[in-house]
């Protein structure tokens, strides 16, 4: 947090009216107005911020090379945003063609890799398609006679 004064807080929560918390009878209700009352201390002096992650559940067919290429491209894109570069305009389709391309490849070598060894097992080929298709089982309900 580089820009946390912990006096500050500390002043803020001193301010805070913590007597308004006991006006409650119930333990819980005591613990949840205590637990806004700091909350809403913390947030005005270092508040909550969402980060992005990244590559939680990438697919298996991913590489490390991949995932730099698409870097490459995010931080071209970035810098277009930034600067309205027409150069940089042009770097960036260049390098999401090749990103776009990269992944085709190296996609269509995965699976036919997987292809090729299911080859002599029909159920285990079918779930391959299955995959590369979208297919997905519904589940059928009946409903009680």
């Amino acid at each position: 947090m580089k820009r946390f004064d912990a006096e500050l807080l500390k002043q803020t929560l001193m301010q805070t009216p913590w007597d308004s918390v006991f006006i409650f009878d119930e333990t819980d209700d005591v613990l949840d107005s205590w637990e806004k009352l700091f909350i809403d201390g913390l947030e005005q002096h270092c508040p909550w911020r969402t980060k992005r992650v990244a590559w939680v559940n990438q697919a298996p067919w991913i590489t490390p090379a991949i995932i730099k290429q698409l870097q490459f491209r995010d931080a071209l894109l970035k810098k277009f945003r930034r600067h309205r570069n027409p150069s940089v305009w042009a770097d960036y389709k260049k390098a999401r063609n090749k990103a776009v391309g990269m992944l085709r490849n190296i996609k269509r070598k995965f699976y036919v890799s997987k292809l090729e060894q299911n080859e002599n097992d029909a159920k285990g080929t079918w779930k391959i398609i299955k995959s590369i298709s979208g297919m997905v089982k519904q589940s059928k309900r009946v409903n009680s006679l």
